[in-house]
């Protein structure tokens, strides 16, 4: 209860046509429904890849979320200053 989700998929679902926060909104609804609180979910998108990390290099990723503080919060938990 409470604790924030970070969601790393991506696209959509097949058989609904569903964006990855719907599904999340929709299977997680009676939980928060209950609590009567904003879902705590945040969405990571790249361009970043795995190799590029590995070496250091320059890359980016994108934290977004309903949620202004949640969204700056693990962002700058993931960052790191290389």
């Amino acid at each position: 209860k409470g604790v924030p989700i970070l969601s790393c998929s991506k696209g959509i679902e097949l058989s609904t046509l569903s964006l990855m926060d719907q599904v999340f909104e929709e299977a997680l609804e009676d939980i928060y429904e209950t609590a009567k609180a904003p879902l705590p979910i945040a969405f990571l998108s790249g361009p970043c890849f795995a190799d590029e990390m590995c070496r250091r290099d320059a890359t980016a990723a994108v934290v977004a979320s309903r949620d202004k503080a949640l969204a700056k919060d693990i962002a700058c938990f993931l960052g790191s200053d290389w």
